[in-house]
């Protein structure tokens, strides 16, 4: 039979497992955001690794080519400082935002599709490049997917998941890296231009 000690010293004994798995599951999954707050990632098209701040909030150290995970933030303005450059942006709550740095250095924020249907994959095209209305379709052009996304637009849609070979016409008609569609994950392609030529950068 416990005595009253022993029972003090176990109840503090549970009480101390309980914050462990709380502490564990934090580290797992990361902090919960707070209802209204908005959530920005970092997209970086350029050539050199950088990094990104919202306010005294810092990003992590993001690489050529990749984007980062979303942070959230309190809805309202936020001021980034990215590549030398600071962008004022209000954010809406519970909206979801890109800090891109394009392949010439330029900063912006622009606006994502948010939340993806659990039960298909979405894909966003974001038409950053030089010319004015761009489409995603079939390697072949036969079938679209996304049809005319205008300069400095997105377009998105909801499809079964699937392998497909896909290419972005224009003025050019370029091939896209084939990749496996996910039910349930947002595929963001990122159409910019270089030399004439386009250029296609997938984030997922």
């Amino acid at each position: 039979m416990f005595t009253k000690h022993a029972h003090h010293l176990l109840i503090l004994f549970l009480m101390a497992m309980a914050q462990i798995g709380i502490a564990k599951e934090d580290a797992l999954y990361g902090p919960v955001a707070p209802a209204g707050s908005a959530f920005v990632r970092v997209v970086n098209l350029g050539a050199n690794a950088i990094e990104a701040k919202a306010d005294n909030e810092t990003f992590r150290k993001t690489a050529s080519f990749t984007g980062s995970d979303y942070k959230f933030f309190p809805s309202g303005n936020r001021r980034f400082s990215v590549a030398g450059q600071t962008i004022n942006s209000q954010l809406m709550a519970d909206h979801y935002y890109s800090l891109i740095i394009t392949n010439k250095g330029s900063a912006k924020i622009v606006e994502d599709s948010g939340k993806p249907d659990p039960a298909k994959a979405m894909i966003s095209v974001y038409n950053i490049s030089d010319q004015s209305l761009i489409s995603l379709k079939t390697l072949d052009g036969k079938t679209p997917v996304i049809e005319n996304v205008p300069s400095d637009g997105r377009g998105d849609r909801s499809i079964n998941p699937v392998k497909v070979k896909l290419a972005v016409f224009g003025s050019t008609h370029t091939p896209v890296n084939e990749i496996i569609l996910e039910r349930g994950k947002i595929f963001s392609l990122f159409v910019s231009s270089e030399n004439d030529q386009t250029v296609t950068t997938w984030i997922k």
